[in-house]
Formats: C-alpha cells, structure tokens, sequence
C-alpha cells in the first residue's frame, strides 16, 4: 500500500509539473502574440494617421542624388 502510494504521489507531481509548465508556455505564447499583435496594430495606425507616398524615399534619392559623389581621378 505504500509502494503504491508513494508510487501515486510521485506520478502526480510529474502531473503538476508537466501541466504547470503547459500553463507556463501558453501564457508566454499568448502574452507574445498579444505583443506582436499590438505593434502591428501601432504601425497600422501610425500608418493611416500619416500617410507615406510609396515613392517618397526613391524620389528623394533621385531628386538628391547620391550623398557622395567620388572622382574619376
């Protein structure tokens, strides 16, 4: 009966760890996702709050041209 007992009682505590680390790593995956969520939500509205022409950077590059401009020599 003790053999069975202790036998019980060490496979619950097997139980309790794998389900606590379960629980463990359902919460860092949701608390993960709500984060990746919530960027992506910031640069979402940032987006529609200011708007960006698609050819801002290439026009200014090419307006500009390159910052520096080296000699042939």
């Amino acid at each position: 009966m003790r053999e069975l007992n202790s036998i019980l009682k060490r496979n619950s505590q097997i139980i309790m760890k794998v389900l606590s680390f379960r629980l463990f790593l359902s919460a860092v995956i949701t608390l993960g996702s709500l984060l990746v969520f919530h960027k992506l939500r910031i640069k979402v509205t940032l987006r529609l709050k200011f708007p960006v022409p698609k050819e801002s950077a290439i026009s200014l590059f090419y307006l500009q041209g390159p910052k520096y401009q080296y000699d042939s020599n």
